[in-house]
């Protein structure tokens, strides 16, 4: 037989157990697009740096001191390049560090954040623009080179996860990249496809089809 004591405390748990359900059914979970954007505009608790003090706050990088753009890139690709960077798989002394303060949900939000945004269109110089578009477009089959376009997608718009959107990349950037593979520095792509593809471009090629992917629109 209960007491009246019994009787209330009984009472003031139950309640207590329904506003505890009650909440939690009402907590929703963080938009991970708004947590990715709160780590590029202000870093995390651990030590990162804010993405933006590079790559800026919509993702439209720096050319001149050769930040990509991310923009509107495949989100499993942003992923892949940050763990890579964070577990030392491809090398770059500010993001490792970068990297090596965020963890697997930090990343996959930042990824999400970036993935969102609209890329920006890049000018670009036409001086080498149509021996860059035969790159992209043909390829070179006599020296072994594929076309952009057979990978990364009609108008270098990506492809999957393997193959990013590179239209309207940064011009330095692209350069960059393609020097670091034909070099070896960089040898994180599967299969060495990019690696093997680079080693058979010349300087001015790789001038040439640099220019030319940035003055594509990167919207589609």
């Amino acid at each position: 037989m209960l007491t009246a004591r019994m009787a209330r405390l009984l009472t003031i748990g139950i309640a207590m157990v329904c506003s505890g359900s009650v909440m939690a059914a009402t907590v929703k979970p963080v938009n991970p697009i708004l947590a990715g954007q709160a780590i590029v505009l202000n870093g995390n608790a651990s030590g990162a740096i804010a993405c933006q003090a590079c790559h800026g706050a919509d993702g439209e990088g720096n050319a001149e001191q050769g930040y990509p753009m991310l923009a509107g890139l495949n989100a499993q690709y942003i992923q892949k390049q940050l763990h890579d960077f964070k577990h030392g798989r491809r090398q770059n002394p500010i993001m490792n560090t970068v990297a090596g303060h965020l963890s697997k949900k930090d990343i996959k939000d930042v990824a999400a954040y970036f993935s969102s945004l609209k890329p920006r269109l890049e000018g670009a110089d036409p001086s080498s623009y149509e021996i860059g578009e035969k790159l992209a477009i043909k390829g070179d089959t006599a020296d072994k080179i594929p076309a952009c376009f057979s990978c990364h997608g009609q108008g270098a718009h990506g492809a999957g996860t393997m193959f990013p959107a590179i239209a309207g990349q940064h011009a330095s950037y692209i350069a960059t990249q393609l020097r670091n593979f034909k070099g070896g520095s960089r040898s994180n792509d599967p299969g060495s496809m990019m690696a093997n593809v680079a080693k058979h471009l010349t300087d001015g090629q790789i001038e040439a089809v640099s220019v030319y992917i940035s003055s594509l629109d990167p919207a589609h």
